[in-house]
């Protein structure tokens, strides 16, 4: 990791997550940083998608900021505290992995330390993405799921629309 100079901080958390999990921006970003100081980086810049909980990378403004910033040469590496703070979608994982690669960045997981530029780590990164993509549909339907049941106690305010699809969905 001697090449890297500048680095890239992507934060994410989803409302839910933060108040269920204790994924805080403020705790990734602290670690994070803590990081790149360890390693000597300079930070060229802090992205942080708070409150989203998109299911694809489409709907976050500071992921779209770090592709376009990937594509200017701003940074050589992007720093990432663990790889469900990058995306719960496999395949949107795998292409910000070519992007990244076709830019010639590196991706550093701070949680999973390995490396992705060889077979065996592209290999690690391919399963744990399809991991956090199950972890995402699982948490999906329990959420479903336990608003199903609110409806049903009566104990959730939803309209009648609202309640339709949780109960038939």
């Amino acid at each position: 990791m001697n090449e890297i100079r500048r680095v890239a901080i992507y934060c994410r958390v989803s409302t839910e997550e933060q108040a269920n999990e204790g994924y805080s921006i403020a705790a990734q970003l602290d670690t994070l940083r803590q990081y790149a100081k360890l390693y000597g980086w300079d930070i060229a810049r802090e992205y942080v998608d708070e409150g989203i909980s998109e299911k694809n990378i489409k709907g976050r403004p500071a992921m779209q900021q770090l592709i376009a910033d990937v594509e200017a040469d701003k940074f050589e590496a992007v720093l990432v505290w663990k790889i469900s703070r990058l995306s719960w979608n496999m395949l949107d994982t795998l292409i910000l992995l070519d992007k990244f690669e076709d830019f010639g960045v590196k991706f550093i997981y701070y949680s999973e330390n390995f490396d992705t530029g060889s077979p065996i780590g592209r290999l690690v990164v391919q399963l744990m993405a399809s991991i956090a993509e199950m972890e995402r549909n699982t948490l999906s339907e329990n959420v479903k799921l336990g608003m199903k049941q609110r409806a049903l106690e009566g104990s959730c305010r939803v309209g009648a629309r609202h309640l339709f699809f949780y109960l038939f969905s």
